[in-house]
């Protein structure tokens, strides 16, 4: 009595695939117990499983583990295409099935694998299969792109929004925790670990329902530019269609980039700001500054006696919590006790505003200083341009502009390649070229908007400086920006460094009643 068995395979999970796959087994069940010599060990099945990746076939893999245990002589099949679309992975599986004393039959392709010439025409036949299977991934991706740039959401829904029909739509409950969020991080100066902790502490669920927040959970939510309303697919792409495993999209393949193309939950002001504040972040991890910047001063404050860094603390006084800064040395267990002293939050603001006055007051005095304070408003120029969205809307017209291109080169390759007629090619291409020009059109328009005179760029910048110096709130946003660096040797002995500015400001206390 020979031992059989039988494999069968559905790539979807839709209902007539899965119909599909019930008439399969019955007509393997019948076609074994038909042969008097055989008898039926297993029907081995995967549904909704890709033929061009065995590792993701359960329903494969226990069938080679019983093959290699002996539990059946004959493997029966539909066709090779339910078997493996890739070449390699045909020949490799079958080999290894007859050299473990198994045959594979694959019916509709009439190859029998213990036949002498079965490997020339499983050869054959599989690499005809592949091509198929490369073929229409092509066709899919190419769908999926014009799918893409109508509009349609592909993926799942996230914090804050529902997936509807290819359609985000915005959900209130997780809305509010997102603007929470993005508020807590630009507005109240909190890294992403404390806001995670601080969600995690409230009780509030994460995306995914689970009870504890990580920071990189809170950075995804941050760097995700849905919650302003704009959409960018193709972030990550499928290199082979053997493997499907998908790669960070790192310019392989252009990405389909729709501006104002759901309701926001945010303001582009607000993304813009915390993209910022990001950035800079990024930029001290890179450059070795391993600190925390939950704080405007964070990173930036120096003890003049040993050379360490001052971190924050706080301290509760009834409903009130106070913010100081000490000496790192003074809070590391076994070290030295540091003979620094202890500053206030509010102390050192009065210290920094006294010492961006000295420098403002240097402006006018003799033309040499105006010419050395261009490369400090310079800087100062960068921080107040965030409140102007005109330069990130070029860049933005730039980039997509860029994009479009290389999908029109695209569309080229795959009409020389007759994977779509030249009526598609046609009216696709016609669509780019309408766009490429509009994009081009608002570029030159705002080129022609930066041509304003030196002087008044200035002068206006020089009126906004003033007006933070007058301004009964310290506004941390723009001394982030614009303070290098505080040297400190004691409560009346400061040294103080401002990005751009040639040389430190010198502060001898007490500060001017």
């Amino acid at each position: 009595m020979i031992k059989a068995a039988a494999y069968c395979r559905v790539s979807t999970e839709k209902d007539e695939q899965l119909n599909s796959l019930a008439n399969q087994q019955q007509f393997f069940r019948h076609y074994i117990e038909g042969r008097p010599d055989w008898e039926l060990t297993d029907i081995y099945v995967d549904e909704g499983a890709s033929g061009t990746a065995v590792g993701h076939r359960p329903g494969f893999l226990k069938m080679l583990a019983a093959g290699k245990a002996g539990e059946f002589q004959i493997l029966l099949t539909k066709e090779i295409s339910r078997f493996a679309r890739n070449t390699l992975d045909s020949i490799y599986y079958t080999r290894k099935l007859k050299e473990w004393g198994v045959g594979v039959i694959f019916l509709n392709d009439n190859i029998h694998t213990l036949d002498p010439d079965a490997e020339l025409r499983l050869t054959i036949m599989a690499s005809i299969a592949q091509e198929e299977s490369r073929k229409t991934s092509e066709r899919v991706k190419w769908g999926q792109r014009r799918q893409m740039e109508k509009g349609v959401v592909f993926g799942h829904g996230l914090l804050g929004y529902q997936l509807q029909q290819g359609r985000l739509e915005i959900e209130e409950s997780g809305a509010a925790i997102v603007r929470q969020i993005f508020e807590k991080y630009a507005w109240e100066q909190k890294g992403a670990s404390v806001i995670a902790r601080e969600l995690t502490e409230a009780g509030i669920p994460t995306p995914s329902g689970g009870q504890g927040w990580s920071h990189n959970v809170v950075l995804k939510i941050l760097k995700n530019e849905k919650y302003m309303g704009d959409l960018v697919q193709k972030k990550t792409y499928t290199p082979s269609y053997l493997t499907h495993k998908k790669k960070i999209n790192q310019g392989a393949e252009p990405l389909v980039i729709l501006e104002q193309h759901h309701p926001p939950i945010i303001s582009p002001e607000l993304f813009a700001a915390v993209a910022a504040i990001l950035a800079e972040r990024g930029k001290g991890q890179k450059e070795g500054r391993r600190y925390s910047r939950s704080y405007c001063f964070s990173g930036k404050l120096y003890c003049g006696q040993c050379g360490s860094r001052l971190v924050a603390r706080t301290k509760k006084k009834g409903e009130h919590v106070y913010l100081y800064w000490q000496c790192y040395a003074k809070t590391k267990k076994g070290s030295a006790i540091c003979p620094s002293a202890t500053l206030s939050q509010s102390y050192l603001e009065l210290v920094i505003l006294q010492a961006m006055r000295e420098v403002m007051a240097l402006v006018g005095r003799e033309p040499v200083w105006q010419q050395t304070m261009v490369a400090f408003y310079d800087g100062i120029k960068q921080v107040l341009q965030r409140e102007d969205g005109g330069a990130r809307q070029k860049e933005q017209w730039q980039r997509r502009l860029s994009q479009l291109e290389l999908e029109q080169q695209k569309l080229l390759h795959l009409h020389l390649q007759a994977h779509i007629s030249e009526e598609v090619f046609l009216r696709e291409n016609t669509i780019y070229r309408k766009k490429v020009k509009e994009l081009q059109a608002k570029i030159e328009s705002s080129c022609l908007t930066e041509k304003d005179d030196d002087k008044d760029k200035m002068a206006a910048i020089i009126h906004k400086c003033q007006e933070i110096l007058t301004s009964e709130v310290f506004i941390d946003s723009f001394y982030r920006e614009i303070l290098e660096r505080v040297d400190i040797e004691d409560k009346d002995r400061m040294t103080i460094y401002f990005s751009g500015f040639p040389w430190g400001i010198r502060y001898r206390g007490p500060l001017d009643s």
